[in-house]
């Protein structure tokens, strides 16, 4: 079920923890039928909170809505009704950091969990924030905020290594390598972790991210091919690294020892598994190459990297990983969360 519920009066008193006008906007109620303390197979609602009343309402045509919070706004109960009273919710819960989450039961004998995120999802800064929110509807395209307060719409991956991944770079098997600059990437954002078609880098601060995964050689979706190597609570300066080396002009400039690169490893929650440099260490020691884009330089073999610079520019997509030249058959990805 998806309805909109307009509130008039929304139940909030002064002395929240929240500014009031957190609460003006639209927010959304996820509830699901089964009472065992986790949302699964989740419905929603959406509620447009307008008012800074203890006690709220709010009406459509086809359900009524009233309640209200305990003056310290730490407590809400409320109720959702049909306007003759043949179908009743009663919905009581709790705050807790940003969101208000409890139990609900009908008159009909159907109970189940509910939870209320008071920052809608369009106000999230990153795909690891709607996750740990708790407002996840799986992988795909969501809206989160960019630096300057404008949505950004981004992929997000909320499986893949306990998700949270958003989508920050791409490049399509179609491309030539041969990229010099970041500047050359576009600003539209990639939709798709399957046969990408941009050449796209997200170009804002990386200040909320702290983990990385680079992905090359994919030809399945979201890259479950490929071949990953990981960066684990990284700097800004580190993230911004990792870019850095996406263009092949760029990381020489930056970073001119391949020692210079931040240390990856291959096993997410394998620290055993680092690579200085991220860097097979026959080559570690050397001075940075323009022969190919991306972090990774061969750590999982021989000609592994996202794709081709100097060396061959026109070579399409990314490596094959197999000795060859890339042939346009496969693509990059750059993940943060």
């Amino acid at each position: 079920m998806k309805c909109n519920i307009v509130i008039i009066a929304a139940a909030l008193s002064s002395s929240s923890v929240f500014a009031q006008s957190e609460f003006n906007k639209t927010h959304t109620i996820y509830f699901d039928n089964v009472l065992d303390g986790q949302l699964v197979n989740q419905q929603s609602m959406d509620i447009d909170f307008k008012g800074t009343n203890e006690r709220f309402v709010a009406k459509t045509d086809a359900e009524i809505l009233s309640g209200r919070t305990s003056a310290d706004t730490q407590l809400v109960h409320f109720e959702i009704s049909k306007p003759d009273h043949s179908e009743m919710m009663y919905f009581t819960g709790a705050l807790s950091d940003t969101a208000y989450s409890g139990t609900w039961h009908s008159n009909k004998g159907t109970r189940g969990d509910w939870n209320l995120v008071l920052n809608p999802q369009n106000q999230f800064s990153s795909c690891r924030d709607i996750l740990q929110a708790g407002v996840s509807t799986g992988d795909g395209v969501y809206d989160i905020v960019g630096d300057n307060g404008d949505l950004l719409s981004v992929y997000c991956d909320m499986t893949t290594d306990g998700g949270g991944w958003t989508l920050v770079g791409s490049f399509p098997k179609n491309h030539a390598g041969g990229v010099k600059n970041i500047t050359q990437y576009s600003d539209e954002p990639e939709a798709s972790p399957y046969n990408p078609s941009k050449l796209w880098m997200y170009k804002g601060s990386l200040s909320r991210f702290i983990d990385v995964r680079e992905q090359i050689a994919c030809s399945q979706a979201q890259c479950a091919d490929g071949k990953a190597v990981y960066g684990v609570n990284f700097s800004t300066f580190e993230l911004e690294q990792v870019r850095t080396t996406w263009a092949y002009q760029d990381k020489v400039a930056a970073m001119p020892m391949r020692a210079d690169q931040p240390t990856c490893r291959t096993g997410l929650n394998n620290p055993n598994s680092s690579y200085a440099g991220c860097s097979n260490p026959s080559y570690v020691t050397y001075t940075s190459t323009d022969t190919y884009i991306g972090w990774q330089g061969d750590v999982h073999g021989g000609y592994c990297w996202v794709a081709r610079g100097t060396y061959k520019p026109n070579s399409l997509g990314s490596s094959l990983c197999k000795g060859v030249e890339p042939n346009g058959s496969k693509w990059a990805l750059l993940w943060m969360r």
